[in-house]
């Protein structure tokens, strides 16, 4: 409900009718004011747990490897000579132990080129006209040419060769533009001036050819050369097998293979696998670090304390107030809003029983966390953490990997339910499953109280539906007050009109009274 009205304001009684009637109106906001905290406050829950759901995820994602098998046969491999071979474990490995007997690097393909010494600086014109017959091409170069246009002249010439210039050795090179073998450069009929006798040129050019085996410019003074080359793969000796890899890198039963030089009979290099305990203690390592964090962060949400007396700031409170003391309040109106929450406490609860209690299907003793030097601190302060004895777990990592494997991936021999809703199932299988399914139950949980963390529009959770609520309320109460601002209008208006018609009547009576003196 909207007016478009045009007030006049105590033209009759002289009365700041706009001032009686806001401040008539104002005294009726308390109930429009709780409705405005109350959103405030439903988002500032909603923002809340929506950051608890994103570190529940994070937890989920740094330690869902916990769960699988896989995780714990994870394999590392080393090289008895690593500036001859280096390797990486990329898949799975048949066997421990690789030995390399023999081995030549492949070589890639190469065109032929030639270089030659310029003797004229870079930009300055030719200043002769020098000709020649490239591959079977004939090529002019006039006085006025630079550098620059003789190479775009010998590039458009179509000769199957790519002519640069070598700024910093100030040379000039030619590239054939195939790489093989049978690529070539060859130069012939070169004449200055049309001289063909003469001996130099300001290009440094000479008659000659390079190809395959043969290089005719080698005894020219300034003139590097290099023969094409064709491919060539690798010949590799592992375990026996003689292998042909196409490159200088390739992988052989789940390991890749650097080869970095060429190995002989007589010096073999010997790789080697192992499982990689170290990156599985930095994953528990890190599983107890991250449980940590998130300990401590739920922990502080349920125990946070209440300051009943800060309510959110409305506008005008705000318009009142400094940056400092705005933020201020608002740290304190923000604070507990969860304090004593059921599903955030409950979800610790569940999380902690995840690990104390025993893994039924257990082996060699390891069916608790201690067993492998993970305990809860003694310390009450703590609320439950875990501390990590490193010394220990590294040592039955070493001793006994299958048992630290199964205690963390064991599965159940249910198949219905998960380890939330089965309780069996949950005894019987390892802790990093029973983390993994707890935490995705909690994600589940706060998105149905705040919103779903992948929902870009939320109107099913349960501050989605209170938010709607409110905000009708609100809605409500901003027509009721409209309506009520309007209503003193028209009482004011009244009560202008009939001021202004007394006035008028007392004006005549004092003319009539006048009048007859």
């Amino acid at each position: 409900m909207s007016t478009t009205s045009i007030r006049f304001s105590g033209l009759a009684s002289g009365m700041d009718t706009e001032s009686m009637v806001k401040q008539l109106v104002d005294v009726q906001k308390g109930r429009l004011i709780k409705l405005q905290q109350a959103k405030m406050t439903n988002n500032w829950k909603t923002d809340t747990y929506r950051d608890i759901n994103t570190k529940l995820a994070s937890f989920r994602t740094a330690t869902e490897n916990l769960r699988l098998q896989s995780s714990f046969n994870k394999q590392t491999a080393f090289s008895s000579n690593s500036a001859q071979v280096a390797s990486t474990v990329i898949g799975t490995p048949t066997a421990s132990s690789y030995n390399i007997t023999e081995a030549t690097m492949a070589t890639e393909a190469r065109a032929a080129s030639v270089g030659f010494t310029l003797n004229i600086p870079s930009g300055e014109a030719i200043g002769q006209e020098i000709s020649f017959t490239l591959n079977g091409t004939d090529i002019t170069l006039a006085p006025e040419d630079t550098i620059s246009s003789a190479i775009t002249k010998i590039n458009n010439a179509g000769a199957g060769v790519k002519a640069s210039h070598f700024k910093d050795g100030n040379s000039i090179i030619l590239t054939s533009t195939t790489k093989a073998a049978s690529s070539q450069v060859e130069i012939t009929n070169l004449a200055v001036n049309g001289d063909t006798t003469a001996t130099s040129n300001r290009l440094g050019l000479f008659n000659g050819i390079v190809y395959g085996s043969e290089d005719t410019f080698s005894p020219n003074n300034g003139v590097t050369a290099a023969k094409g080359l064709d491919a060539k793969n690798a010949m590799v000796t592992i375990n026996g097998l003689t292998i042909n890899p196409t490159g200088n890198s390739f992988t052989f039963d789940g390991i890749k293979f650097d080869l970095k030089s060429n190995i002989t009979s007589s010096q073999p290099v010997t790789v080697e696998t192992k499982t990689d305990t170290g990156s599985i203690f930095e994953n528990i390592k890190t599983f107890v670090e991250k449980y940590n964090e998130l300990v401590a962060d739920l922990n502080s949400k349920i125990t946070e304390k209440r300051y009943r007396d800060f309510s959110p700031l409305t506008d005008e409170q705000k318009s009142e107030m400094s940056d400092r003391e705005i933020e201020l309040w608002e740290e304190k109106a923000k604070s507990g809003l969860l304090t004593g929450d059921r599903t955030l406490s409950g979800l610790l609860n569940d999380l902690r029983n995840s690990f104390m209690t025993p893994v039924a299907n257990g082996d060699e003793g390891f069916k608790f966390l201690s067993d492998i030097g993970i305990t809860t601190s003694k310390n009450y302060r703590d609320n439950g953490k875990l501390e990590l004895d490193e010394t220990k777990l590294k040592a039955v990592l070493e001793s006994n990997l299958s048992s630290v494997r199964n205690l963390f991936s064991a599965t159940s021999s249910i198949t219905e339910g998960n380890t939330v809703t089965n309780k069996t199932k949950h005894d019987e299988s390892g802790i990093g499953r029973r983390l993994y399914e707890r935490l995705g139950q909690g994600i589940s949980d706060l998105g149905k109280k705040a919103g779903s963390l992948n929902s870009i529009v939320d109107v099913n959770s349960v501050l989605a539906k209170e938010l709607k609520n409110i905000e009708s309320g609100i809605s409500r109460e901003q027509d009721r007050l409209l309506q009520l601002e309007n209503r003193y209008w028209k009482q004011f208006q009244a009560m202008e009109n009939a001021m202004q018609k007394a006035n008028s009547q007392s004006g005549w009576l004092m003319q009539q009274f006048g009048g007859g003196m």
